[in-house]
């Protein structure tokens, strides 16, 4: 029964962690004619949009599912890597919040007027 509850909780944390990659609150941001999506790598935002205002990145750590080796089950770790990209295009629009996981565009925000 133990290792029966390790192998679900290791899907249910799977399925978790793969929703987080796909699921994106905004479907792109508009810089000049062209749009960034979700789904583009950080050089394709890049190339379209230009360097943000400011940046801030860190380390998230995710259980990945059970491995059975020998008889018992072993869990690790996914380290995903998270950068938060922020874009102010002045008074006339919204600061714009762009979060990459592993280096592709995951989802865009909006705040408030920009300055």
């Amino acid at each position: 029964m133990n290792r029966l509850f390790i192998v679900l909780l290791s899907v249910v944390l799977s399925v978790a962690v793969l929703y987080d990659y796909g699921h994106a609150g905004g479907s792109g941001l508009k810089c000049g004619t062209r749009i960034a999506s979700i789904g583009m790598r950080q050089d394709e935002v890049l190339a379209i949009c230009g360097d943000p205002n400011w940046t801030r990145s860190w380390e998230e750590s995710h259980e990945s599912g059970s491995v059975l080796r020998n008889k018992d089950f072993y869990r690790s770790a996914i380290i995903v890597y998270v950068e938060e990209w922020t874009y102010n295009f002045g008074p006339t629009r919204f600061i714009q919040f762009l979060l990459f996981k592993n280096g592709i565009l995951v989802n865009i925000e909006s705040g408030r007027y920009g300055y």
